[in-house]
């Protein structure tokens, strides 16, 4: 995520206070989002920062229709896309503001949300424990064996699944940044992100509604993560749903 591209989002949230105050609160609601998943999975996983997703901004009408009415709600291809081969998160602009329409919520609020959901997809498929980290850092051959190795499991994932994970880690980000927040005023913002998470969450395809799994511990959510990282679990719905559970 480029620097400046986070200094005119943060800016937009602080014009509301423009005092220094203002400042810690509009940077307590819209922390970057790879730093958040990081910390929501303990840093089981992380990026390795010169093979970080590239993330653009589309004004083009996004590839994925709404359908009749609008009232269905896809995130990825309509608000936002993760491609794997390419290591690319595309945010379209156009999709959001037609979706705030529809859920009457802050674009921002909303924009926000997708980067998380999209950025959990990116975590999924290139977050790296510390040594693989430090490993690929040292040799170039060893990046090349592992990106095709977590590509392959990472496409293998069927689209449910991938969803339900995105969107669970969504959610638990936007707890986890409630809970280190320390102003009431960015309290309040993020209880809003939040009901505009839920009321995207009504209007989205059954893929995306995790209603059945929010009360599942985060730690049984991570560790299906590693085991699908690992190949020890195909990334199969049915099967990760009776694991996450038992």
């Amino acid at each position: 995520m480029k620097e400046e591209e986070w200094d005119k989002m943060i800016d937009e949230e602080k014009a509301k206070w423009m005092t220094e105050k203002g400042i810690d609160i509009a940077t307590e609601v819209l922390r970057i989002p790879f730093q958040v998943l990081q910390k929501v999975i303990n840093y089981q996983y992380v990026f390795v920062i010169s093979k970080f997703p590239k993330e653009v901004p589309s004004n083009e009408e996004p590839p994925r229709k709404l359908g009749k009415g609008g009232e269905i709600i896809p995130i990825d291809e309509y608000l936002g896309l993760y491609e794997p081969k390419k290591m690319k998160i595309t945010i379209f602009n156009k999709g959001i503001e037609n979706a705030g329409n529809i859920i009457k919520c802050n674009p921002h609020h909303l924009r926000y949300i997708v980067k998380l959901h999209e950025y959990s997809h990116a975590l999924i498929h290139i977050g790296f424990s510390e040594d693989d980290r430090l490993r690929i850092l040292k040799d170039e051959n060893y990046w090349d064996e592992q990106f095709s190795r977590t590509t392959q499991i990472y496409i293998s994932i069927e689209d449910r699944l991938h969803e339900h994970l995105a969107q669970l880690l969504t959610h638990h980000s936007l707890i986890l940044i409630r809970e280190d927040a320390r102003y009431d005023e960015a309290k309040e913002a993020l209880n809003r992100m939040i009901e505009t998470f839920f009321e995207l969450n009504k209007h989205q395809p059954p893929e995306y509604r995790v209603d059945n799994y929010l009360e599942v511990p985060k730690h049984r959510i991570i560790e299906s993560i590693s085991l699908l990282k690992k190949g020890w679990l195909k990334g199969v719905f049915d099967a990760w749903s009776t694991i996450i559970k038992w």
